[in-house]
This record gives structure tokens, sequence and C-alpha cells, in this order.
């Protein structure tokens, strides 16, 4: 009975010393080397609505829609960081449990939210940087057809104006989309 206990004792002995023969070598090697890549900086990265916590496309939305309706929101987007970003729009999605209509969607950049009128002659305003369906779960169409960004310094804004278009309406649907905005440093 003794002998297995023997053993073990030695075996606990082997496993320690090797652990701190490791510990001494690895200190042996020691150096610092420094990167050629780009500093990197501090500070908050967020792209907000002007006065708003959040971008809020809440308005683009139409009771009772019709075939052809449209509606049309300028969007100010912010930047509420401390460094420069670049943004763009990379995806419009249903929201889950939803089931809203199919719509078109057009993304322009303007030069003020008033260039962006909520009434009137819709959907031909400013530079274009976005036509397209937006029709199932998801529309992936939006990230390869919006391939530049828009940069902004610390405090700059932008504006969008989003226009939606039902090409065709079925009864019962309704729901909601979720546009999703990706802001990277500069």
């Amino acid at each position: 009975m003794k002998s297995p206990v023997k053993w073990a004792l030695v075996g606990a002995s082997v496993v320690l010393l090797g652990f701190t023969s490791l510990q001494v070598t690895d200190a042996a090697w020691s150096g610092s080397r420094s990167s050629p890549v780009d500093p990197v900086r501090t500070g908050h990265l967020r792209i907000t609505g002007a006065g708003k916590m959040a971008l809020d496309v809440s308005g683009l939305t139409k009771a009772n829609l019709n075939t052809g309706d449209q509606v049309q929101i300028p969007l100010t987007v912010f930047n509420d960081s401390t460094i420069p970003v670049s943004y763009k729009l990379t995806g419009v999605a249903v929201l889950a449990g939803t089931t809203p209509p199919a719509l078109n969607l057009r993304v322009a950049r303007v030069a003020s939210a008033s260039a962006c009128p909520t009434t009137g002659t819709l959907g031909t305003q400013g530079t274009q940087m976005y036509p397209g369906a937006v029709t199932g779960p998801t529309s992936d169409s939006i990230t390869s057809a919006v391939t530049s960004a828009t940069t902004l310094g610390v405090g700059a804004t932008d504006v969008l104006c989003l226009t939606t278009t039902a090409p065709t309406v079925s009864p019962g649907k309704s729901g909601n989309y979720v546009f999703t905005f990706r802001a990277d440093q500069q």
C-alpha cells in the first residue's frame, strides 16, 4: 500500500520541477519590438441623429399603405464621436415577428433636411446612393450597392433622404424594417 503513495509523491515532485524549469527558461527570453501599423486612438465612436441619441427612421411609416404610395424623410447623421468616422448604410432587415409589405428604397445625399421634403414630389432629390427593393428577411443588395462610405469629422453632419415606395400591397401586411448603419474609425 505504501508503494503507490510514494510513486505519486515522486511524480508530483517531477512535475513541480519541470514547471519551475520552464519559468526560468521563459524569463531568459524577453524583448520588445515596435509595430509599423497606425496608432490606436482612444475615445468613443458613435453616429447619432441631430439632437438625438440614435438614428431615427420612425417617420418612415404610413398607415393604410396602398400600391404606389411613397414616404420620404430626411435623416441627419451627426458624428458624436471624439474622432473622425466614416459611415454607410449596410442593410435593411425585417423586424423579427413582423410581416411588412415589400418596399422599394431610395437613399440619396442632400445638402440639408429642407432639401428632402416629406410632401409633394418625392424620390427625386439629392445624389442617389442606393435604389432597390427591400423584400425579404434581409436585403443583402444594400451592402453591395452602397459601397462608398461618407467621412465625417468630429461634430460634422450629413443628411440622407430616405424614400420608400410600395410597388404592390397585399392585404394583411403589417410590420417594421430595421436599418443598420456602420461607422468606422478614420
